[in-house]
């Protein structure tokens, strides 16, 4: 996965956090704009930390994946 692509899903995962996890703290996080833009290492760190995400992730990828034709 290339670093643009990355880049891409962090800034959708950003704005699926505060929908999909209303009662977490991260999402309140992102809301408030407590946390720095998600790097890569951020992100990476954060699929393992957090399942509901993790799936999330997965099928973004694919959506992702599929709208620029890979």
């Amino acid at each position: 996965m290339s670093a643009s692509m990355l880049g891409d899903m962090a800034r959708i995962l950003r704005l699926q956090f505060a929908r999909s996890h209303p009662d977490e703290c991260h999402a309140r996080a992102f809301r408030e704009g407590t946390l720095p833009e998600p790097t890569q290492q951020w992100v990476l760190e954060h699929l393992l930390y957090c399942p509901r995400c993790t799936e999330k992730y997965f099928w973004l990828s694919i959506r992702a994946w599929a709208q620029q034709g890979m």
